[in-house]
């Protein structure tokens, strides 16, 4: 362990100011501005985690309203396009269908 004594922030400060008289201004510039951004930063933690915990009690209250949210809207798209694809085979099924009902009938007229 050293037992050599280290100067203070202040004692720097004190024997700068010797030298230099207007050097306060640098040092109380320095502390506002430390100060503005570190009082900035904490402001803006607070400021996140509550706007966090605003948007789950908001979707928790949309979800017991029963408001539909993006999930259900999703979903329910997701089931109109399997119900259109569904809808689409059927139909050509029938025309399928429909076509060969023609050439029999066709076929049947042209055997008369």
């Amino acid at each position: 362990m050293s037992t050599k004594k280290h100067p203070d922030k202040t004692d720097v400060m004190y024997e700068i100011m010797e030298v230099y008289p207007i050097a306060w201004l640098y040092f109380l510039s320095f502390i506002f501005l430390t100060t503005f951004a570190f009082l900035n930063m904490v402001i803006g933690i607070v400021v996140n985690v509550l706007e966090d915990e605003h948007s789950k009690e908001r979707e928790a209250q949309d979800k017991l309203d029963g408001k539909i949210t993006i999930e259900d809207l999703s979903r329910q798209l997701n089931e109109l396009k399997t119900l259109l694809v569904n809808k689409e085979l059927v139909n050509k099924e029938l025309v399928n269908k429909e076509l060969v009902n023609k050439e029999l009938i066709n076929k049947e007229l042209a055997n008369k």
